[in-house]
């Protein structure tokens, strides 16, 4: 009986969902039922009931986020018919490896920009590559503002930094999270941003852009410091910075400093390893 008056509650529910509340449940239940498939546990539950429901309202209302319908739809599919394999894992080859390994280790700090074009579709396949990282229960919270205009670079620079070098950047990216983590959760937030300037910070070194990774202090008038973002750049709602990224091209290559020993990092010394020497 509870479980027939809990079906019902979910279908009243998802039928008052906006287009944003429902997409957002949708991904939420999607990520569970998606980690009980790759369990390989195909038993139908309550979170493909709830992911059925919600697709089927979202058809009915001719929500607009195809891409993600699609992806509920897969889950469902590789559910009914027990497919945990729809994807081969393909061996990455040496070359690509060595590729990433470099761009890892080369990768550095930029403050001093040469006078070259940097073009915006440049950074905006950058962010293509940054909305891939992962993020807690696949929120993709994290969001950007592209500043190019002066006034923009130097208002920001003002609100938050004392260092002159921003101002002279040709892009600045400034990083926020939408403010829909639970109290328990915060530091997620801060987690999936980082997830996701790290692959942005790869993808314009491996484009020759270099790029300088900045923290956002909170100090006392942090939330004064918001609503002055927020009104602005014309926001809908609460998102809070976290980081700025500058960027420019360069002409030159910064020494890189040394890095700690792996027997200073790997803390369980039986379980030491040492990389492969060449």
């Amino acid at each position: 009986m509870k479980k027939i008056l809990y079906k019902k509650f979910l279908k009243l529910r998802a039928g008052k969902f906006t287009e944003a509340e429902l997409n957002t449940q949708l991904q939420k239940r999607g990520h569970s039922l998606d980690k009980q498939i790759q369990r390989g546990d195909f038993n139908y539950s309550d979170y493909a009931y709830e992911v059925e429901i919600l697709l089927k309202n979202a058809l009915q209302k001719k929500f607009s986020d195809a891409t993600l319908y699609q992806w509920a739809d897969s889950l469902l599919f590789r559910l009914r018919h027990r497919l945990n394999d729809q994807e081969k894992v393909s061996k990455t080859r040496e070359g690509d490896k060595n590729l990433l390994f470099n761009i890892i280790k080369e990768r550095r700090s930029i403050r001093a920009w040469s006078k070259e074009t940097v073009y915006e579709r440049d950074i905006i396949s950058c962010i293509e590559s940054a909305k891939w990282a992962p993020s807690s229960c696949n929120r993709q919270l994290t969001r950007v503002v592209l500043l190019k205009e002066t006034e923009d670079i130097n208002f920001i620079a003002d609100l938050f930094f004392k260092q002159p070098f921003i101002k002279k950047s040709p892009f600045v990216l400034l990083v926020l999270f939408e403010d829909r983590y639970g109290d328990d959760e915060k530091h997620f937030a801060y987690l999936d941003s980082a997830a996701f300037i790290q692959n942005l910070l790869l993808s314009l070194h491996s484009m020759n852009l270099g790029a300088c990774w900045l923290g956002i202090k909170q100090h006392k008038d942090f939330d004064v410091k918001i609503d002055q973002i927020k009104e602005r750049f014309n926001l809908k709602c609460r998102y809070v910075p976290v980081s700025i990224i500058t960027i420019g091209k360069y002409d030159f290559q910064t020494i890189a400093p040394p890095r700690k020993n792996l027997d200073a990092i790997i803390l369980n010394k039986e379980m030491k390893l040492e990389p492969d020497k060449k």
